[in-house]
């Protein structure tokens, strides 16, 4: 799979996760308000992101609380939490720390509950096996 992309069931934003080479990655949040591309170093956690979608999916009703991922080196995160009525948001963060230019964007996305287990089938896919 060469890309793994979540749509909003809201808006036309969208989370695109790509040009996976080993250990990374790149995930670009695209809306008509903000364009965010950024590398991503999966070391130590390379499947990190298909684990926290498999977490989500292994719900059968909408939860409390905050299921999170964040890269080794806190260039990226991403934050998912449920409504009562199934509504699921995540909120992604982006930093370029410790660079000459340092730079930083959050955004959130809504998916629909339902959605969950087809994203998760597509994680594993894009990132490879989950529980090594």
């Amino acid at each position: 799979m060469e890309t793994f992309i979540v749509k909003s069931a809201e808006t036309d934003a969208r989370l695109v996760f790509s040009q996976r080479v080993g250990e990374d990655y790149s995930v670009e949040f695209q809306s008509q308000q903000l364009q965010v591309v950024h590398s991503v170093c999966g070391y130590t956690d390379p499947q990190g992101v298909a684990r926290l979608f498999q977490a989500l999916a292994a719900y059968s009703k909408p939860w409390k609380g905050q299921l999170h991922y964040q890269s080794l080196e806190q260039e990226f995160s991403i934050s998912a939490s449920c409504s009562s009525l199934g509504t699921v948001s995540l909120a992604v963060a982006f930093s370029r720390i410790g660079a000459t230019q340092e730079w930083s964007a959050t955004a959130t996305i809504q998916i629909e509950f339902g959605q969950l287990s087809v994203l998760a089938s597509n994680a594993k896919r894009f990132f490879g096996a989950v529980g090594r």
